[in-house]
């Protein structure tokens, strides 16, 4: 029993040796001068993933800067493509390589190939947990306004919720454009943990900020936050007013509803 036992862990480890040699192997003709011997060594790298790390790791340190140069761009695709779901790298073939870019910009516009011209899916095997992992870094690489709203757009017809810090950091954007569009997504996809940056908003300075504000608290259900609204009733603002009616309206009628479900329980 103990001879087969060590000459299991001998068998592994000589397997190990096997795939640290090739790994270091296909390293090495990094260094070459064909491109097509590079891209074949570079696929096979890509392909073994966390196995590769190691040797990458040194070599991103080579003497040579394009040695170095080309370990570090296969380290920041590896870690791109553990980052994306199997049926996004299927669907979008090179996409790790666009996303290794080191420019967020283009995890923005990767984000905006989601719906089409006409409004539809453009992949329509690509669901919600697909586009998760780029969401936040699409937030924070959007140019402007207008991408930044398009961004939002496509956060909450896909319901994606992973960017959910970088649009509460928004809540305090000195533009209220953007505070607005910020509070309006966060209510729009539900996320619970903003509900104390959006009260701040009741009061903020512009009204349609404010109204946002109580849309998004209400589409939480966030009966605790019925006081605040309350408060609105007496704003100066028509608009802000009639949003606080619906709101408590709304937050009413879901507690009215869950004391009628705790009646029908007792019975």
């Amino acid at each position: 029993m103990l001879i087969l036992t060590t000459l299991t862990m001998l068998a592994h480890v000589l397997v190990q040796d096997d795939a640290a040699r090739e790994v270091q192997q296909l390293v090495e003709k990094l260094r070459s001068d064909k491109i097509d011997e590079r891209e074949e060594a570079a696929a096979k790298l890509k392909k073994l993933g966390k196995q590769s790390r190691n040797a990458l790791e040194k070599a991103k340190k080579d003497a040579d800067p394009e040695m170095a140069s080309r370990a570090a761009h296969l380290l920041r695709v590896i870690t791109v493509m553990e980052m994306l779901t199997p049926s996004f790298l299927k669907e979008i073939p090179g996409v790790e390589e666009q996303l290794a870019s080191e420019d967020e910009h283009d995890w923005t516009r990767t984000l905006l190939r989601a719906f089409g011209p006409n409004g539809a899916l453009s992949y329509p095997g690509l669901g919600r947990s697909d586009w998760e992992p780029i969401a936040a870094s699409a937030v924070r690489g959007a140019m402007d306004r207008e991408e930044l709203f398009s961004v939002c757009r496509v956060l909450k017809q896909l319901v994606l919720s992973s960017a959910s810090k970088e649009l509460m950091e928004l809540l305090k954007h000195e533009n209220a454009d953007f505070r607005r569009e910020a509070v309006d997504t966060l209510g729009r996809v539900g996320i619970p943990e903003a509900v104390p940056e959006i009260l701040k908003l009741l009061q903020d300075s512009d009204d349609n900020v404010r109204s946002k504000a109580v849309n998004a608290l209400s589409n939480f259900r966030a009966k605790e936050t019925a006081p605040d609204i309350v408060r609105l009733l007496s704003h100066g603002d028509l608009g802000v007013r009639l949003t606080a009616v619906d709101a408590l309206e709304r937050l009413a009628a879901e507690a009215a509803a869950q004391d009628l479900r705790n009646l029908l329980k007792d019975q």
